[in-house]
């Protein structure tokens, strides 16, 4: 090179090369221009995709995935696309400096061939020329046509032309001669001289042409066979997953395009709407996606939702103790509560029956610097108490009370008793209403320190004939006083005489025994809290100090709840579940007032920023329920209750994280019926270890099945994902490492050939033709063999291959369940089987819960 660019012209070159590597980079670029139309060799990576795989069929592989979102390449042992691994990803690991260092080693290979020919030329031209230099005279010039030589005075006297008289003629004629041999000498030896310059010339651009040649048939071959072993070196591992390749591939293309189409949507969803902030679960283990189900998360991958998602609501069943708290709901409430530090509107209502989990509720508001937003609703010193009727009026109080007093007799309970204690309750509870407002209701709650429309005095009252005709009269005499008709006249409708004339002429006057099975039922929940006097006070009396409003309950704030059903029984229930019900209230009340706020909120919450200013209606509530089938109501007479609120709570801005012990719990609590409605709406569910069949046979068929393959070869697979886990990295489909330049540099010249195009196989043969017992020789006819008994070895041999290999993709198929009965008692604790929604479509897996996060 350094020769080459001192030669004249070559100023250009001098320009190109600034340093000893520029040469080889220049002839690299160029090698590049000149090398086979291949686009992953060309580093056009995009168009190769766009060729094999198009962008309108499989948006997937060219835009942004969510991480939770992200799914295998490979579906089925092929590329979403229908080709093989091997052919399609191994092509990955030739990364453009991969091709680099390919072109550099084979251009310096095809130099050492080019240098290698012109050495050997040269070798050969100088040993040629020293066998001539050794010949003498006369042996060079018989090799030389016309070779030899004859004395002149010989030819002058024997030439019949010439008469020589003396020796003086003869020395004039040879003088004369001599003058003229050493002219026709001189010419030839000029004639030989530019013979032989003209035969090294041809010689030497011959040689040069041929090392030149030569140099370009290895560098092309060289380059050809580096990129090829490169490519194979890679896709040695992506050939094991037989089974799913050539059998469930096909099996199943229907169900697969419509998974990947719905996965297609989920994640354009997400890039064009849903870029709410994420709550994170755990971490799949990939049991699901090792089984063959559709669609399962990849082992490791985060397994998270949206607060979008999120309002689709989340059941979480597990036995007392496997840690529905502790793994799952204190650390989405630390997730939760540090979104509410930065800003987002998100509140919190906790509740559950044993009234433990205020005090996880109170950690986690400390540890996020909250505490001066938490309200602690209970009995105990310092927190805070609701009056239960502020602001409710009598049907709901009613409703919520007959739904509580029927369960308290269990789903089967006879209906007549508790619909008739709810209709006591209800006319009671508008008379007390109405005759707070009067002079003598007004000097009744001076005396008495509590109010008149609360929980406490509809009991006190209702047991009394003698009260109710007293509240009455003083009720119709204010409605006729001037002085206290415009305090009660909101109250002067059909409800309060309907409740009039339904005392007097239905309930007063009523048989004594039917009266005591009313009130038998009506007290059930409320005569307790004549015996709780610290579960009566604020809550049931509507007085006291540190009463929170009802609306207080839905929106921002954060609240938890401390009222033990241990403690304080049956009235403890009513209490927790009034405050439940109160807030689903408070909920649909700002719905209806503002029927456009639900689409409002989820466009807010779709793309929010925290940075700016919000409408605080578009608050989220997450509603965190332990021991749910406590707090559960369900009748379909009583208006809003957990059967029917959970339908339509996504609209109105709250979302449930509701905890139970399995799904017989929840039968025991409302039914069969309530149950399946209810279930269907919580979308994200997650099923810890317990013993409850019911629950473990629920969430076998929420799984549903996958074909499963036996294999009985050491070096066959059932599917890619078993190659991944018993292989290693090297059998990864969606994570191919590039090919060490090593590998490149160290390559055999005996592997590093390739003549014809580039091509990679993309399935091995899942048995190999075995030639031990086919004799050695050639099939032709001869005494040292028999080419008959040859020829019938080897066809033998094909046939076993042939039977080994119809046998394997025939053998050993089943149609198994994806999750069984000893996965779920098997899988310990921290662990749980998830069905995650996720911006329209559900991921299944065992998931590794947030047990890391210091709980």
């Amino acid at each position: 090179l350094d020769i080459l660019l001192k030669l004249p012209g070559a100023e250009a070159l001098r320009k190109r090369f600034t340093n000893e590597q520029a040469p080889l980079e220049w002839l690299e670029r160029r090698a590049k221009r000149a090398a086979p139309d291949n686009l992953l060799v060309s580093d056009r990576r995009r168009e190769y995709a766009e060729s094999i795989a198009d962008p309108q069929q499989y948006p997937t592989l060219y835009c942004d995935v969510p991480p939770e979102l992200q799914r295998s390449i490979v579906s089925d042992g092929r590329v979403v696309n229908g080709m093989a691994p091997a052919t399609t990803l191994a092509p990955q690991a030739v990364t453009p400096e991969l091709v680099a260092a390919a072109y550099r080693r084979a251009v310096i290979d095809g130099l050492h061939a080019a240098w290698i020919v012109i050495l050997s030329g040269l070798v050969i031209g100088v040993l040629t020329c020293t066998a001539w230099s050794h010949l003498s005279q006369t042996q060079r010039e018989g090799l030389m046509p016309g070779g030899g030589q004859v004395q002149t005075d010989t030819v002058v006297r024997t030439s019949a032309s010439i008469v020589v008289w003396n020796d003086a003629d003869l020395a004039q004629i040879l003088a004369s001669r001599a003058r003229h041999q050493s002219v026709v000498n001189a010419g030839q030896s000029v004639a030989r001289f530019v013979g032989v310059l003209g035969t090294l010339t041809i010689l030497t651009a011959a040689l040069l042409s041929f090392a030149v040649g030569v140099g370009g048939v290895v560098w092309i071959a060289r380059f050809r066979g580096l990129v090829q072993a490169s490519a194979e070196h890679a896709a040695s591992g992506l050939r094991s997953g037989y089974r799913e390749a050539l059998q469930r591939h096909r099996y199943r293309l229907e169900s697969r395009d419509l998974e990947a189409s719905a996965h297609a949507r989920a994640v354009a969803y997400v890039n064009a709407r849903d870029r709410s902030p994420m709550i994170q679960i755990g971490t799949a283990m990939g049991v699901t996606e090792f089984r063959g189900m559709l669609g399962a998360p990849r082992q490791g991958q985060v397994m998270q939702m949206s607060l979008m998602d999120m309002t689709q609501h989340v059941l979480v069943l597990g036995a007392s103790g496997e840690g529905k708290t502790r793994d799952v709901a204190r650390p989405v409430l630390r997730q939760l509560l540090a979104l509410r530090a930065q800003g987002y509107p998100i509140g919190l209502y906790c509740t559950d029956g044993k009234g433990v989990l205020w005090s996880d509720v109170v950690a986690e508001a400390q540890r996020a610097g909250c505490e001066n937003d938490l309200r602690v609703v209970g009995t105990a010193p310092g927190q805070w108490r609701v009056d239960l009727l502020d602001g409710v009026p009598p049907t709901v109080v009613s409703d919520i009370i007959k739904s509580v007093a029927r369960q308290l007799g269990g789903p089967a309970a006879d209906d007549f008793w508790p619909d008739m204690a709810a209709g006591l309750i209800l006319e009671t509870g508008v008379l007390c209403q109405a005759w707070e407002l009067t002079a003598a209701g007004t000097r009744w709650v001076r005396d008495n320190g509590f109010r008149a429309y609360s929980l406490r005095n509809i009991m006190r009252t209702a047991s009394s004939d003698a009260m109710l005709s007293e509240m009455i009269s003083n009720i119709l005499a204010a409605l006729k006083d001037p002085l206290q008709y415009p305090r009660m006249s909101q109250y002067d409708g059909p409800a309060l005489y309907a409740a009039i004339e339904g005392q007097i002429d239905g309930w007063i006057p009523m048989a004594e025994a039917t009266k005591s099975g009313i009130l038998a039922n009506a007290r059930k929940a409320l005569r307790l809290f004549a015996f709780e006097p610290v579960l009566s006070a604020g809550f049931a009396d509507g007085a006291g100090p540190d009463l929170l409003s009802v609306k207080d309950l839905f929106g921002k704030h954060l609240i938890a709840t401390n009222i033990s059903q241990i403690e304080f029984g049956a009235a403890g229930r009513l209490v927790s579940v009034m405050l439940k019900t109160l807030l689903f209230r408070e909920a649909r009340l700002a719905e209806a007032l503002d029927p456009g706020l639900g689409d409002r909120r989820l466009d807010w919450w779709a793309n929010p920023d925290a940075s700016r200013s919000v409408d605080p209606r578009f608050g989220l509530t997450a509603f965190v329920a332990d021991e749910y089938q406590d707090l559960l109501t369900s009748d379909p007479a009583s208006g809003l209750s957990d059967a029917t609120f959970w339908n339509v709570a996504r609209s109105s801005g709250v979302c449930g994280l509701l905890m139970t012990q399995g799904i017989s719990a929840l039968r025991l609590a409302i039914g069969n019926d309530a149950v399946a409605n209810m279930t269907g709406q919580l979308r994200t569910k997650i099923i810890l270890r317990l013993e409850d069949l019911e629950t473990i046979d629920y969430a076998r068929k929420l799984a549903g099945k996958a074909t499963r393959y036996v294999t009985t070869e050491i070096t066959h697979s059932e599917s890619s994902i078993a190659a991944r886990r018993e292989w290693g990295a090297v059998s990864d489909p969606d994570n191919i490492q590039p090919t060490d330049y090593s590998v490149v540099r160290s390559m055999p010249w005996s592997q590093g050939f390739t003549f014809g195009e580039v091509s990679i196989r993309g399935f091995s043969e899942m048995y190999s033709v075995d030639e031990r017992f086919v004799p050695e020789g050639q099939v032709v006819p001869s005494t040292n063999n028999n080419p008959m008994a040859r020829l019938s070895a080897q066809q033998a041999a094909h046939w076993r291959q042939e039977d080994l290999t119809r046998a394997a993709l025939t053998q050993g198929a089943s149609t198994e369940d994806v999750l069984s009965e000893v996965d779920i008692m098997a899988m310990g604790r921290g662990r749980g089987v998830a069905f995650m929604q996720r911006a329209g479509i559900t991921r299944c897996d065992i998931v590794e819960l947030n047990t890391n996060q210091g709980v």
